[in-house]
């Protein structure tokens, strides 16, 4: 539970630097998207992946969508998705080695 409350944590933090500082540095007016470019770290971690990985999509698509002038719920789909998706490649395709 404490683990789950530091990743929302981790994002709203993220969403914050992401909404009002880095506009302000825009290279060629490109922005990155730091709760996507950690949401898609934290499914490459694989002590995170099989606990966390669908509540990240979600905590992680709702503060996207709170910014967003988007449809409400877009980025959860979307997140939701790659998730499963990176969840089925990964499982399927990519071995981490154990450590013993």
């Amino acid at each position: 539970m404490i683990t789950a409350f530091l990743v929302a944590l981790m994002f709203a933090g993220l969403m914050m630097i992401q909404t009002s500082f880095l506009p302000r540095l825009a290279l060629w007016g490109f922005v990155p998207n730091l709760v996507l470019i950690s949401f898609l770290l934290f499914h490459l971690s694989p002590a995170f992946r099989n606990r966390y990985g669908m509540f990240s999509a979600v905590a992680a698509g709702l503060l996207l969508d709170f910014v967003s002038g988007r449809f409400f719920g877009m980025w959860v789909l979307i997140l939701l998705a790659a998730s499963f998706l990176l969840e089925e490649f990964l499982s399927r395709y990519v071995r981490t080695p154990a450590i013993s």
